[in-house]
């Protein structure tokens, strides 16, 4: 069977297609009336659309690119543009260059830029600091002070800024004035910090500023916890027997109440109990009390503890006898020599 001539030039057929497609028909329908194949409609029909969307995004683009150029122009910086628009940075300078819009290079060519350097200007010659400024605009104090040089602007010393009666300065005499009173009550720098919600080096600032005399962390006594005046009474009433017969050292009050040796001899020292020196030995260590202590170390089963409570020593003693060069000339046990003790996990 010949195939039916087109009653349509190609020209017009993605048109006519488009129009019967958008009625609801077919493509066989749509194949029949024009006198196509349902291929040839199907392509057409698909082309249509592509050159539309095609024509679609090249208006949107066109619209986007004059966006630019206005935004720029207006006065805005390139991020800012960037952000209003949704455009990568990248492709708002790409844009720029290609619709051949000069390029700003200057912040005297930027509007807002220009405003807020005389501003800045403005503020500091009224007497307000930089970092006050950089506060107030959101830039660093370099950043201030590198606006204010370009802009010639002669700059105050540190002494010319603290001599100055301004407002804030005098909110800041009375900020000193609080912490100076706190600090004299008694008040620590820390709590003084806590306070008034401030940091610890603004306070000690202040009250270096006020030549007020620093107190030393021994002179304010620290807040006594349950646990520590626990540890206190039970020393006090264990102190009666010290050092009065077996089990009365120290060591084994410390074990008996389960805290460190040192700690015990820290609340007898604030009782005023005299502690005998060292361990209860009196006397140096000798050749003989090493050579028998190096026999009981190379004997198994006997600990360091143990040794020590024997000889009357610390157990530091008797690690360095074991492993220092102190007592290295002293020698061990014929066919005996001492072995590192290593804990046996379960």
């Amino acid at each position: 069977m010949p195939r039916p001539k087109p009653r349509h030039p190609p020209r017009d057929r993605g048109r006519r297609v488009a129009e019967y497609f958008d009625r609801g028909l077919s493509p066989d329908a749509v194949a029949a009336i024009l006198g196509i194949t349902v291929t040839t409609a199907r392509r057409s029909f698909a082309a249509r659309v592509a050159r539309s969307s095609t024509a679609r995004d090249l208006a949107e683009k066109r619209r986007r690119d004059d966006e630019i150029v206005r935004l720029y122009r207006k006065g805005l910086t390139l991020t800012q543009v960037a952000a209003q628009t949704g455009t990568p940075l990248e492709s708002v300078r790409l844009r720029l260059i290609k619709r051949g819009v000069p390029r700003r290079t200057k912040a005297a060519d930027f509007p807002h830029l220009r405003e807020r350097d005389e501003r800045m200007e403005r503020l500091y010659r009224r007497g307000l600091g930089t970092g006050d400024i950089a506060t107030r605009e959101g830039l660093t104090i370099g950043g201030v002070r590198k606006v204010l040089v370009q802009r010639r602007v002669p700059m105050r010393t540190t002494t010319q800024m603290r001599d100055r009666a301004l407002p804030h300065d005098k909110r800041r005499s009375t900020r000193d004035r609080t912490i100076a009173a706190l600090y004299r009550e008694g008040l620590s720098s820390a709590g003084i910090a806590h306070r008034l919600n401030l940091s610890g080096g603004i306070v000690l600032y202040a009250l270096d500023r006020l030549g007020v005399p620093r107190r030393a962390s021994s002179d304010y006594p620290k807040p006594e916890t349950k646990r520590s005046a626990w540890i206190r009474t039970q020393v006090a009433k264990l102190a009666p027997t010290y050092d009065t017969g077996p089990g009365t050292s120290t060591g084994d009050f410390a074990r008996k109440l389960g805290v460190t040796q040192g700690t015990v001899q820290k609340y007898m020292h604030a009782l005023g109990v005299k502690l005998r020196p060292g361990s209860g030995r009196t006397t140096p260590i000798t050749e003989v009390d090493a050579r028998r202590i190096k026999r009981l170390l190379s004997s198994p089963g006997t600990t360091f503890r143990e040794i020590a409570e024997a000889h009357g020593v610390t157990i530091s003693c008797i690690s360095s006898i074991a492993v220092g060069e102190t007592w290295a000339r002293v020698p061990w046990p014929k066919g005996r020599k001492y072995v590192r003790r290593r804990a046996v996990r379960a």
